[in-house]
């Protein structure tokens, strides 16, 4: 595990991983996040534990 020593260290590291995706990876990752958010609809907004998601951003 990498440990880094500041904050912008943190962002310098974000920025050069996400430098370094392809078009194809970020696709990728677009059609996964919007296939997960379309299955926590579909649950009525259950996670896979079943605990609500609204519970967990305080919206009940």
């Amino acid at each position: 595990m990498t440990r880094l020593e500041s904050v912008e260290a943190v962002k310098a590291k974000a920025t050069e991983v996400l430098n370094q995706l392809t078009e194809a990876d970020f696709q990728h990752c677009v059609q996964q996040w919007k296939s997960r958010m379309e299955r926590c609809r579909d649950r009525q907004g259950e996670d896979i534990e079943g605990e609500k998601i609204a519970a967990v951003i305080g919206n009940e």
